[in-house]
């Protein structure tokens, strides 16, 4: 919810300060932008030796990530997942390319650019308002909206925040429930809920 909030920010005007409603049950108000928090490495004095250290592990991690990626893209290229041992796809978190917008920040920070920048053109045709089939919530979030949001906030670019706030849009409905809390599970071509939330199913 905070993220939505957040979100509608940014769209309109940066140094304002919102009141919306989300949903028919949660409200939030004075919501503006959070203070950074991440780490200042620059602070860090570090020696010759560590140095090299730290650069032969990151050139290692970075390869690692190359050879898991292009196998990704050479075998299932816009499907969510890689199946490495039959080199086959699955699509079980929405089929909107999950590997994708979830690595979207790691190959920004390696300065693979190339590669984001063909992912970003991906992400930029994908319609995060229509899926088949219940898409679980959580998931959702964490993958496809968290990995958005980093995206913008790495690169910003403004169509990673154009997507979060259609995805985030998307995802509304399942707030609209007597607790407050969202579904587990929401049909955005149907607005319907297949399984209530934890608060609901123990009363």
């Amino acid at each position: 919810i905070l993220t939505y909030q957040l979100i509608g920010t940014l769209l309109s005007d940066p140094s304002a300060k919102i009141i919306r409603d989300i949903g028919t049950q949660v409200h939030l108000a004075n919501v503006s932008r959070l203070p950074r928090i991440q780490f200042d490495f620059l602070s860090i004095k570090e020696t010759n030796e560590e140095r090299i250290t730290r650069e032969q592990r990151q050139e290692s991690i970075r390869n690692g990530f190359l050879h898991a990626w292009r196998g990704y893209t050479k075998y299932a290229w816009g499907y969510d997942e890689l199946r490495p041992v039959s080199n086959g796809s699955n699509n079980n978190f929405n089929g909107w390319g999950a590997t994708i917008v979830d690595s979207l920040d790691t190959m920004w920070i390696m300065d693979l650019k190339d590669e984001f920048n063909k992912s970003r053109d991906f992400v930029s045709k994908v319609d995060f308002s229509t899926s088949d089939g219940f898409i679980s919530v959580f998931e959702t979030t964490i993958r496809y909206l968290g990995g958005l949001l980093s995206a913008f906030e790495l690169s910003d670019d403004p169509i990673f925040l154009e997507k979060a706030y259609e995805l985030g849009t998307a995802l509304l409905p399942s707030f609209n429930s007597s607790t407050g809390l969202p579904y587990n599970e929401l049909s955005l071509a149907k607005y319907d809920y297949s399984i209530s939330t934890y608060l609901e199913m123990n009363k």
